[in-house]
């Protein structure tokens, strides 16, 4: 994983000058393969989710490193691979886990609440709005989303509809969740309503991400 410091404009002078690549100390190598990665601005801390095949088993870990010198700060080991990571508030970030939990973890690598409805592994996770510990939305191999907050561990609302794996969540405006799914489906939700699925476009192959453009729509692939 590279981290590109925000003082970049002499590497861009380098870059046209065919100078050496950006120094060896702005790489942070990680335990294992990297999954997925945050930023936590109230610290200025990476958050890194990782996952390893160990014989016939994953394994994972989570990896607070400071973005300044990208030394590590704390670090969690996990019994299961880890697929994505989203910040629920200043010091707290969500792990979708491969057992299907999605665990809060603070800066120091304590679990602070764990959300295990998910009938099967977790995918994907993202929080409405920033840092403010609103609502979060995560995405299962059970085919479902779930909602729910960063401070209590029952869901708010189950999303179902999709007919494979939810790869990608995304927060959307207005109250609204966009889900991604293996069965090629990119669905919107409003949880509010009692048929929460408002729309749904499907493509010819899984769609593995979603992200929300703003005023433009959503964005999946």
């Amino acid at each position: 994983m590279e981290v590109v410091e925000e003082q970049a404009p002499q590497w861009a002078r380098a870059a046209e000058d065919d100078a050496a690549p950006p120094r060896a100390n702005n790489i942070y190598i990680a335990k294992a393969r990297v999954d997925a990665v945050c930023y936590d601005a109230s610290d200025d801390t990476l958050v890194v989710a990782s996952s390893e095949l160990d014989g016939n088993y994953w394994t994972g870990g989570l990896e607070f490193v400071a973005r300044c010198d990208l030394s590590e700060r704390a670090s969690v080991h996990l019994t299961c691979g880890a697929a994505d990571c989203c910040l629920v508030g200043p010091g707290l970030a969500a792990v979708a886990r491969d057992d299907g939990d999605v665990v809060v973890y603070d800066r120091e690598g304590f679990a602070r609440e764990t959300f295990g409805e998910h009938d099967r592994g977790a995918r994907c996770v993202a929080v409405e709005g920033e840092c403010v510990a609103r609502r979060v939305a995560s995405g299962s191999a059970d085919a479902t989303v779930k909602l729910w907050t960063a401070d209590r561990s029952a869901s708010l609302a189950t999303l179902a509809g999709h007919e494979d794996a939810v790869a990608g969540v995304a927060w959307v405006g207005h109250g609204l969740v966009a889900s991604g799914s293996r069965d090629g489906a990119v669905k919107l939700w409003d949880p509010r309503l009692a048929e929460p699925c408002v729309a749904t476009r499907t493509f010819e192959s899984g769609v593995c991400a979603v992200a929300c453009l703003g005023a433009r729509g959503v964005a999946a692939g």
